[in-house]
């Protein structure tokens, strides 16, 4: 905004014409109807006969014997009494031109009015803005003393001398003139640059002029001057603190109340002070009398600092966190303050004002929670068939208070319907001021790309929480064999599943039990054979497997059975699983909402909201172009075991059966019409194994019909064929239902724990950080070589896999940070500077270790 006017305070109006006083007195400005108004870039210094000359150009005049006379009015905004009486003010001097062009920078709808001396009908003088006489006015009170040029002389030029020098231990009384300003009665209330102006509302049109002033009013400079307006007594506060800053003085009140605040300086010999009076029946106050002489030594001023509160750091931080991100680190905060402003301040205070400007951004974190119940309503009104369920609790005051939430957009409700039954929930702290978490349930599309299904807000992960949550979800998800839950090991989703969910089928996440594994027990083997043996396929692969973990720790193997073979391991397992073995797709969906996670309720709903508007736009316009029948990784994936299939011997046992062989492990036998091959890839995957690729292209059956419905293009389109609607305003909702338009919601009691608060959660078993040391550095970690490539801080997950060439075993991962996408190495959530392209990790990766292959993450 700054630039904009730095731009346009040039770019002057002018119109040429001749003034007019009608009967009663009203002066108004007769365009010449021959020339039209030009605008024309003038700036300071330039001096009066320069812009004549510049005048005269413009308007081809060129008889030397014309003279010009300039003049302008004061908008109707900045007039006591706008009557159309007062008279136009003539410029004269080169001191006039600049003090013109001056104003010119705030008043943006200043108009320079340009006289031609021999020009026809009344031409009639005006008083200049200087004291000096007119010779040419004929006006026998032209040379009566204006307030406004006073007024505005201090509000412009900021001249000192125009300020009221007092003593420092004298206040002045204003017990006759508490409404008067320079002689001029104030009972109607004077606009400052700092107020809005009192004025009725304009239906048909608005008035731009005052809604400039008003929205200007943010970027008031911090001079003093008497007279000066400002909008209430905290933005006196804060403008006074600014002011002290920028000076680097201390001051400190002397006096405070609801109508007189008085400033003095620190120092009892310095005479410096400020006293300000509240304006009559409005929050306005107004400056009455300043003496801005400084006397005091550099040690009384020296504490300057202490004017930087958190409070007024966070009010001049506010604009940083407006909008999408999370704006400013408490340490930007500290620099910030330091290089702008000049002024150091702790880290602890910045992080309180950080608080501070989120508040006043996007609004407080308690007040948020009395929102609420109006944004639900309105979220559903503008998304019909949305579920939502809001859980409170009364105290013993008897008020409401925020326990529970859950919703779920009406278009994940709907697109469920073609997703498979497979739903990974998962928790993770909320880091605001009342704590709490948030739980999502998640599936995968046929494209497998993240799919948000329901989320909830809850004050912590325990029984009756996860049972409350699954109680609601349950609305949109039935309780049969069909839906599969896929969790880490938390104690309190098992036992609220087993109540909630009891028939449907419940996988534990392989990532969260290999971390089990490790911290349990120290063998650094046991985790990647733990992986590899719950990702088998086959019985007899699985039991090769886990015959090498007990040889390496028979409790580790007695450990596994306690368990169940069924939870963890694929080749054992009871329902459909697919290819989603941990918990990642929930991992990646807390990444994306790791930024709203210290935003005020509301706001974390409403990203929520954001986030999956615009999945659903992009992807329902990535499946409408999709041309063949086949999502486009489900093509990818039949590409590569294509190419695998190439070296296969296919024969014919039966209509649609055939063993195929090839490869280490003897022969398969492949059944197309059940989809179905022995080595288990395609029972289990729904996808054709190489060996079914093989079998199905002698069988010249098309590979589409073998592939599960949820994998098609159309199934695709259909999951994604709602949008998600924007929600309105709160401040335009006028019709709200009783019930809501009543509830007072209170958020929950929390104990703030002592201390900084924590923002980096704590590490899960088996999880822990390394910091990187070079570019191409690997660190074997639980069997599995970890790319740094640029990144400063790899926080390790065993789900990151590279495949040896030769070995059958495949692991699989997704993309937090692409946002449901998949790619090498996406599991690992890096840090922000992490930005290596897949072709550079591949080839680098290929370079250095010659025999490894990259997996492709996409099962």
């Amino acid at each position: 905004m700054v630039l904009i006017r730095e731009l346009e305070h040039r770019v002057v109006a002018v119109q040429i014409g001749h003034w007019e006083r009608d009967a009663i007195g009203k002066w108004r400005f007769e365009q010449d109807p021959n020339e039209r108004q030009r605008n024309m870039r003038l700036r300071e210094g330039d001096g009066i006969d320069t812009i004549t000359t510049m005048l005269k150009q413009e308007y081809n005049i060129s008889d030397v014997e014309t003279r010009l006379k300039l003049t302008f009015r004061w908008p109707s905004w900045m007039l006591l009494v706008d009557d159309g009486t007062t008279r136009p003010q003539t410029i004269k001097t080169d001191n006039d031109m600049d003090l013109f062009l001056s104003m010119k920078v705030d008043v943006a709808d200043l108009i320079l009015f340009v006289t031609r001396k021999n020009d026809a009908g009344v031409v009639t003088e005006s008083p200049t803005l200087s004291n000096s006489a007119d010779s040419d006015d004929n006006s026998g009170d032209s040379k009566r003393p204006d307030p406004w040029n006073e007024r505005l002389d201090g509000l412009m030029s900021k001249k000192i001398s125009n300020l009221e020098v007092c003593s420092a231990s004298t206040v002045p009384s204003y017990a006759d003139e508490e409404n008067t300003f320079f002689g001029v009665d104030l009972s109607m209330g004077v606009f400052g640059r700092d107020a809005a102006p009192f004025l009725d509302n304009n239906i048909d049109g608005g008035n731009t002029v005052v809604d400039q002033a008003i929205d200007d009013a943010t970027y008031e400079g911090d001079d003093i001057f008497v007279g000066r307006v400002y909008k209430n007594k905290e933005d006196f506060k804060f403008k006074m603190a600014i002011h002290a800053l920028q000076r680097k003085f201390h001051f400190r009140h002397t006096w405070s109340d609801k109508k007189v605040v008085l400033l003095n300086c620190v120092a009892d010999s310095c005479p410096w002070r400020v006293y300000v009076v509240r304006l009559e029946d409005s929050d306005n106050y107004q400056v009455r009398s300043a003496c801005l002489e400084h006397t005091c030594s550099v040690e009384a001023r020296s504490n300057y600092h202490k004017q930087a509160s958190a409070r007024v750091v966070g009010e001049f931080m506010r604009p940083q966190y407006m909008g999408a991100g999370t704006g400013p680190r408490p340490g930007d905060v500290q620099r910030i303050c330091l290089n702008d402003h000049r002024v150091p301040i702790s880290y602890w205070k910045a992080w309180r004002a950080r608080g501070i400007a989120m508040d006043g951004a996007r609004g407080s974190m308690g007040n948020s929670y009395s929102l609420l119940p109006a944004y639900l309503h309105a979220l559903k009104a503008a998304n019909p068939g949305t579920l939502t369920a809001l859980e409170t609790t009364v105290d013993e005051l008897g008020n409401q208070r925020f326990k529970y939430l859950f919703f779920a957009l009406a278009a994940s409700i709907n697109g469920l319907k073609f997703m498979r039954k497979v739903i990974v929930i998962d928790g993770a702290h909320l880091r605001g001021n009342y704590g709490g978490c948030v739980i999502t349930a998640s599936a995968q599309d046929g494209n497998f790309q993240i799919f948000p299904v329901a989320f909830g807000i809850v004050d912590s992960e325990n029984d009756r929480a996860w049972e409350w949550f699954l109680t609601m979800l349950r609305q949109i998800l039935p309780n049969d064999p069909t839906v599969t839950f896929v969790s880490d090991r938390h104690s309190s989703i098992y036992s609220s599943l087993r109540k909630v969910f009891p028939n449907a089928a419940h996988a534990a996440c392989v990532v969260h039990l290999q971390r089990n594994i490790s911290s349990i027990f120290k063998a650094k083997t046991l985790s990647f054979l733990v992986s590899r043996a719950a990702r088998a396929y086959r019985i007899t692969d699985f039991h090769l497997v886990f015959g090498e973990i007990c040889r390496v720790s028979p409790e580790c193997g007695a450990y596994l059975k306690s368990i169940g073979f069924g939870h963890w391991a694929r080749s054992y397992f009871v329902g459909e699983r697919y290819n989603v073995m941990t918990s990642n797709v929930a991992e990646s969906l807390n990444a994306v909402l790791k930024e709203a996670r210290e935003f005020p309720i509301v706001y974390i709903v409403e990203f929520v909201r954001k986030t999956l508007m615009s999945w659903f736009a992009i992807r329902q316009e990535t499946a409408k172009q999709e041309a063949t029948m086949l999502t486009p990784k489900v093509r990818e994936i039949l590409q590569e075991n294509f190419e695998k299939s190439g070296g296969f011997a296919v024969r014919k046992v039966n209509t649609g059966e055939y063993d195929v062989v090839g490869g280490a492990k003897g022969g398969y036998h492949v059944q197309l019409a059940l989809r179905s091959c022995t080595c288990r890839e395609f029972n289990f995957l729904k996808i054709p194994c190489p060996h079914a690729v093989a079998a199905a292209i002698v069988d010249q059956v098309p590979m589409h019909s073998l592939v599960d419905v949820h994998y098609t293009s159309c199934y695709w389109v259909m999951a994604y064929k709602d949008s998600i609607n924007p929600v309105p305003a709160l401040s335009s909702l006028h019709e709200l239902p009783e019930d809501i338009a009543s509830m007072n919601l209170l958020p929950p009691h929390t104990k703030r724990a002592p201390g900084r608060p924590k923002k980096k959660r704590f590490f899960s078993r088996g999880e822990f950080q390394v910091r990187a040391t070079s570019l191409a550095t690997f660190s074997y970690t639980n069997m599995y070589p970890i790319h740094r490539y640029k990144a400063r801080y790899i926080l390790m997950y065993p789900s990151i896999f590279f495949r040896r060439k030769g070995c059958e075993d495949r692991m699989f991962a997704q993309d937090a940070r692409l946002r449901g996408t998949t790619g090498p190495l996406a599991a690992c959530p890096y840090s922000k500077s992490h930005r290596a392209s897949t072709y550079s990790e591949k080839f680098i990766l290929n370079t250095l270790y010659p025999d490894m292959d990259v997996v492709n993450p996409v099962l």
